[in-house]
């Protein structure tokens, strides 16, 4: 069975990432990995509900971005 390609996208709550993850769920043809600090904003809210898997991440963290990495095939 084909499994959609994983795109990560950091910053997914901002003004960029948010539109970038947007459109990419938008067009059904990748699952989408939303970074951002926090898990529990309206933003990120909105993109789970859109489907996105919304992660945890402070870029600033070598940790927090290996695991955010993991299993991508995008980023």
């Amino acid at each position: 069975m084909f499994q959609k390609p994983l795109v990560i996208v950091s910053g997914a709550t901002g003004a960029q990432g948010g539109s970038v993850a947007s459109s990419l769920l938008d067009t059904g043809l990748y699952r989408v990995r939303a970074l951002t600090r926090n898990t529990n904003s309206d933003k990120a809210k909105a993109l789970a509900s859109k489907g996105a898997e919304v992660f945890k991440c402070d870029l600033s963290v070598r940790e927090d971005v290996e695991n955010a990495l993991s299993g991508a095939d995008i980023a």
